[in-house]
C-alpha cells in the first residue's frame, strides 16, 4: 500500500504541467541564486580592492617623511617624538626608520686629470632594512681602507645627462663608478681627515648619499660640528600610501612626503563613497533575490495545492506527505544553488583573468563570504521549503 501511494505521489506531482512548473521554478531560482551570490562576491572583491589586506612586497612602498617647510618654521623642522610614535601606531604602517644626518662637512674629490671633481658633500644613514638594493659589502669599521658608499640613481642621472655634457666630461655607467675611488676629506670640531670611498650600489628609493650606520656614529662622535639634534626625516613602510587616514595624519601635523606615491589618496574617499553604495545596492539586490526565491518556493509547492488535497484523501499522511515533498523539491533546488556558486566561480575567474592585464590583481577564486552565503541560502531554502510544505498541508 506504501509503495503504491509514493507511486500515485509521483504519477501526480510529475504531470506535465509540473513539470513545466518545476522548470520554470528551478530557472527562477538559478537566476536568484546567482544575483544574491554576485552581489556578496562583488563587494568582496571591493573590499579586497581597497582594503589591500593581503598584498605582498610588490605593493610596499618606502616614503621619506620631512615637515612642511614655510615661513614659520624656517630653521626648524625636526620632528617630535610624539608624532614619531603616533606615525608608527598607523595601522598602515609596517615600519619607521630615522634618516641620521652628519654633523661634520664632508668633500668628495676625485684627483684625475681626466676626471677632475669635487664638491661638497652631506652623508645620511638609515636602518639597513630599508635600503632597496643593499650591497653585501654595506659594513665599516675604524681602520677600513674603504668606506662604502650608496649612489642615488637620480644623481647619476643628473650628471651624466646634465653636468658632464654642460661641462665635456665623460659620462659614467653604473659598473664604471662603482670602480672609481674618491677622496673623502672630513672637517669638523678643528680636525680633519681624508679617508678612501667608494659608490658599492644605487638606490631608487632614497635620495640621499648613504653610508653606513657604523661610519656614521664614529664620524659624528669625533668630528661633529653642532650637537645632536631631534632628526628632521623618518622613512616609512607602508602598504597603502594612498590611505585616506595616513594622508590626513601627514596633512594635520603639516608633514608632506613624494605626492606622487599618495597622489591617489584624494581619491581614495570618493571611491570608498562609491563602494558603500555599491555596498548598499547589494543589500537591495540581496533583499530582492531572497524575495524572489521565496516567492519561487511558494509557488513550486502551492501550485501543487490540487494534487496534494487529492492525496490527502486517499489516505497519505500529513507527515508522510510531508517529507515526500521535501525530497522532492529540495534536492532540486539545492541543485540550482550548486550550479549558482559555480556559475560564480567561473565568472571570477574570467574577470580575474581580465584584470590583471590591466595590472588590477584580484583572487581567481570566490571568497569563503561567498561560500558561506551559499550554505546559508541552502539552509534557508530547506527552512522555506518546510514552512510552505506545513503551511499548504494544514491549510487542507
Amino acid at each position: 500500500m506504501q509503495q503504491e501511494l509514493k507511486y500515485l505521489m509521483g504519477k501526480l506531482l510529475n504531470s506535465r504541467t509540473g513539470k513545466w512548473r518545476a522548470g520554470i521554478g528551478s530557472v527562477g531560482l538559478w537566476i536568484s541564486a546567482v544575483l544574491l551570490l554576485a552581489a556578496v562576491q562583488l563587494q568582496s572583491n571591493f573590499s579586497y580592492l581597497l582594503n589591500k589586506e593581503n598584498v605582498g612586497d610588490a605593493d610596499t612602498a618606502y616614503l621619506v617623511i620631512n615637515r612642511q617647510l614655510n615661513s614659520s618654521n624656517l630653521n626648524n623642522t625636526t620632528l617630535k617624538e610624539e608624532e614619531i610614535e603616533q606615525l608608527s601606531k598607523l595601522p598602515e604602517v609596517a615600519a619607521v626608520g630615522t634618516v641620521q644626518p652628519a654633523y661634520f662637512k664632508a668633500i668628495l674629490s676625485i684627483n684625475n686629470s681626466q676626471f677632475p671633481f669635487q664638491t661638497d658633500a652631506s652623508f645620511e644613514t638609515v636602518p639597513a632594512s630599508f635600503i632597496d638594493q643593499l650591497p653585501p659589502n654595506w659594513d665599516w669599521k675604524e681602520g677600513d681602507e674603504i668606506v662604502p658608499i650608496i649612489l642615488p640613481s637620480l644623481y647619476l642621472d643628473l650628471y651624466n645627462f646634465q653636468f658632464a655634457l654642460a661641462q665635456q666630461l665623460p659620462q659614467l655607467s653604473p659598473e664604471i663608478i662603482k670602480m672609481l675611488t674618491f677622496n673623502i676629506a672630513i672637517i669638523g670640531s678643528g680636525e680633519s681627515i681624508v679617508l678612501k670611498g667608494r659608490v658599492v650600489g644605487l638606490s631608487d628609493r632614497i635620495q640621499s648619499l648613504l653610508v653606513p650606520a657604523s661610519f656614521m656614529d664614529w664620524a659624528n662622535q669625533r668630528y661633529a660640528t653642532e650637537n645632536k639634534r631631534k632628526p628632521s626625516r623618518v622613512i616609512i613602510k607602508t602598504n597603502d600610501a594612498s590611505s585616506p587616514n595616513l594622508n590626513q595624519f601627514l596633512q594635520k601635523n603639516q608633514l608632506r612626503t613624494n605626492q606622487e606615491k599618495t597622489r591617489f589618496s584624494q581619491y581614495r574617499q570618493v571611491v570608498n563613497w562609491v563602494a558603500a553604495i555599491a555596498g548598499f545596492s547589494g543589500l537591495l539586490l540581496l533583499a530582492f533575490a531572497l524575495l524572489v526565491l521565496s516567492l519561487f518556493i511558494q509557488l513550486s509547492i502551492t501550485g501543487r495545492q490540487d494534487q496534494i488535497q487529492l492525496l490527502l484523501q486517499l489516505g497519505s499522511s500529513p507527515g508522510q506527505l510531508s517529507q515526500f515533498l521535501f525530497k522532492k523539491f529540495f534536492p532540486l533546488q539545492a541543485g540550482m544553488v550548486i550550479l549558482a556558486l559555480l556559475t560564480i566561480s567561473i565568472l571570477q575567474w574570467m574577470l580575474q583573468q581580465v584584470l590583471v592585464k590591466q595590472a588590477i590583481y584580484l583572487p581567481a577564486f570566490i571568497s569563503t563570504y561567498t561560500l558561506g552565503t551559499a550554505f546559508l541560502l541552502l539552509l534557508a531554502i530547506g527552512l522555506m521549503n518546510r514552512r510552505a510544505i506545513q503551511t499548504t498541508i494544514q491549510s487542507k
